[in-house]
């Protein structure tokens, strides 16, 4: 039902006067919360007349300045506080949602690939297109652009990593010539995957290399598609244990394995991992390549393990591990233990190299691929 401009205003009004009461009661003395009780019933009568007469008007501006009687406004700052009001009450939900419903992830790594891929990067030949086709191009498959060109004749002297201002979260890389020095908006791992030239082997480290560039020489020339977006249900473990086939993110905290490889490289102790759970309490798991047998058959509970397995459209099926699940090799899960693994088998670091995850561990699983909008994009199989 739409509200005619006279309905409107009473419905607005009231609003107004009971939000004033609500927040302000304790301040309120015991006749000003009698005089709003008053006009919040006069609202009421007003809101129920069909058809607003001059006179049914003339008392909807009495009630109006009453109300400024009690609440005299304050020109610019009601407005304000509306509007901060509404953005602090969203900023609650989003973090309460995020907290308790659904959480974003990233996938950095290609171990679920091809069912999700990881962040890839891509040397290119050809120049970079137009501006407007790279923002679209990063908009639907997030691929973006690197592109570095000489302004003068200089030679390489350096490749340094920073976080933008040395302060800001975000990760640049600086190239610096014997002339100045460039930026290039990614990691110092992207850049060398995606312009490996730039280095050379010495003594067993990498170091810049013996490169002279001449005025518009291409420097670098990549392309970096991000990993896909993925929303995870941090509800739904709450009422169920997770399902073997489906794709679940769980927390590395207490995982030895993980967690001294992590101190080797000097990674976060604890991270967050997404993997496919193919085992749960008092299952028995074993390859025999390319297949996964569960309980002594061949895993089979979706049929997400029978394009695995397939070795084919991508999927390579799954190899032994170690030291789990090794060649011959039987393990049993006990109460409240789950076994991941990657769906690119041979590529992955799961729980063939660092044992099971405990039920304490979960997060969520994995709902829907929300960005890039690739062929992966939807629901998670």
């Amino acid at each position: 039902m739409f509200f005619n401009t006279y309905r409107k205003q009473v419905k607005d009004l009231g609003h107004f006067l009971r939000k004033k009461v609500d927040y302000q009661r304790d301040l309120l003395g015991p006749a000003k919360l009698e005089k709003c009780a008053k006009l919040l019933e006069e609202l009421k009568v007003l809101m129920k007349v069909r058809r607003a007469e001059a006179g049914d008007k003339a008392r909807l501006e009495a009630v109006r300045k009453d109300v400024e009687k009690l609440f005299p406004p304050r020109p610019g700052f009601d407005g304000w506080a509306e509007n901060v009001e509404v953005v602090f009450v969203a900023v609650v939900l989003a973090l309460a949602l995020r907290t308790y419903v659904a959480q974003p992830f990233k996938i950095p790594t290609d171990s679920m690939k091809p069912t999700l891929w990881g962040i890839w990067v891509q040397p290119e030949e050809a120049p970079a297109p137009n501006v407007f086709q790279r923002i679209t191009d990063f908009a639907v498959s997030g691929r973006s652009w690197h592109e570095v060109k000489a302004r003068r004749s200089e030679s390489l002297r350096a490749l340094t990593q920073e976080k933008l201002f040395g302060v800001l979260p975000v990760t640049i890389t600086r190239i610096t010539t014997s002339s100045g020095s460039y930026v290039v908006w990614a990691s110092a791992e992207e850049l060398l995957r995606g312009a490996p030239h730039l280095v050379k082997s010495s003594y067993g480290r990498l170091v810049p290399a013996d490169i002279r560039f001449n005025p518009g020489d291409t420097i670098a020339r990549f392309t970096v598609a991000s990993g896909d977006h993925v929303f995870v249900n941090k509800f739904i473990y709450h009422f169920r244990k997770p399902d073997p086939g489906e794709v679940f993110v769980f927390t590395t905290h207490g995982i030895r394995g993980i967690e001294e490889r992590n101190r080797r490289s000097g990674a976060p102790f604890s991270q967050f991992y997404i993997k496919r759970c193919v085992g749960g309490p008092g299952d028995g798991l074993e390859i025999r390549p390319p297949h996964l047998f569960r309980n002594g058959e061949v895993m089979a509970a979706r049929e997400i393990f029978q394009r695995i397995q397939s070795e084919s459209a991508g999927y390579r099926g799954y190899g032994y591990g170690d030291p789990w699940l090794s060649q011959g090799q039987k393990h049993v899960l006990s109460p409240d233990q789950y076994w991941a693994m990657g769906d690119n088998s041979y590529q992955s670091y799961d729980s063939r190299g660092w044992g099971h995850v405990p039920r304490a561990n979960l997060v969520g699983t994995g709902m829907i691929v929300y960005w890039p909008f690739t062929p992966r994009w939807g629901l998670i199989r």
